[in-house]
């Protein structure tokens, strides 16, 4: 993934959580699949990938 080395720490923390989402769940995940911290891991990557496609 490109986007991890020039990305800051919490973007990175949550490409991190999502990585560990795709093989397992954390104690927040509901049993419907739904997880409240990659839901906001999600919206932090998207609005990074905004901002940096502003500055280009």
């Amino acid at each position: 993934m490109s986007e991890w080395d020039d990305a800051p720490f919490l973007i990175s923390l949550s490409w991190a959580l999502l990585d560990f989402h795709k093989h397992s769940r954390c104690h927040k995940c509901a049993e419907m699949g739904f997880c409240p911290m990659q839901e906001a891991a999600r919206n932090r990557i998207r609005m990074w990938r905004r901002y940096r496609a502003m500055l280009r």
